[in-house]
């Protein structure tokens, strides 16, 4: 399972660089959801990173702060 999420991260990162925020946050989406149904959490908070950025990168600020927040502060 690792190694997917590790694949689908790598994926995250290449819509950010490339400035797709919008495909990078469906997949940030789809992987929690993928996560949540599995029963696991591993790297939730490098996903929560990444939705932040998209968020922040669609002019929706206080969502991306919020979520960072709550969920991805243990990245930092």
């Amino acid at each position: 399972m690792r190694g997917l999420v590790e694949d689908e991260l790598g994926l995250i990162r290449l819509d950010l660089v490339q400035g797709l925020p919008e495909r990078a946050l469906e997949r940030c989406r789809r992987e929690r959801e993928r996560q949540d149904g599995l029963g696991s959490d591993w790297a939730r908070d490098r996903l929560a990173v990444f939705e932040a950025r998209a968020l922040g990168w669609l002019g929706r600020a206080a969502e991306a702060r919020g979520h960072q927040v709550v969920e991805g502060l243990a990245a930092f």
